[in-house]
């Protein structure tokens, strides 16, 4: 799902969601993980996203990171929150 897709499907007057654990998303998210929900807004597979990254080429972990902390359990879930709250540049 593109960032342009999901900005014509998710209004962005909706007010920041919050995390599972209360924070706003970008509390939850450090700035490597922003930048992982990036390149998954794009398209990227993981072992594309752990080349670019420099990381492991599952990405499982990571994924997991931003899914816990975002309340989510699927990408597009994740950047569904993360378009509109400005996580994905």
């Amino acid at each position: 799902m593109t960032p342009h897709l999901v900005r014509t499907l998710v209004p962005t007057s909706a007010s920041a969601p919050l995390a599972a654990d209360g924070e706003t998303p970008h509390e939850a998210l450090a700035p490597r993980l922003q930048e992982l929900l990036t390149h998954m807004s794009e398209g990227a597979s993981r072992p594309e996203i752990g080349r670019r990254l420099g990381i492991s080429e599952s990405t499982r972990s990571h994924s997991k990171a931003i899914f816990e902390r975002l309340g989510v359990n699927q990408p597009a879930h994740a950047v569904a929150i993360g378009v509109p709250t400005g996580l994905i540049k």
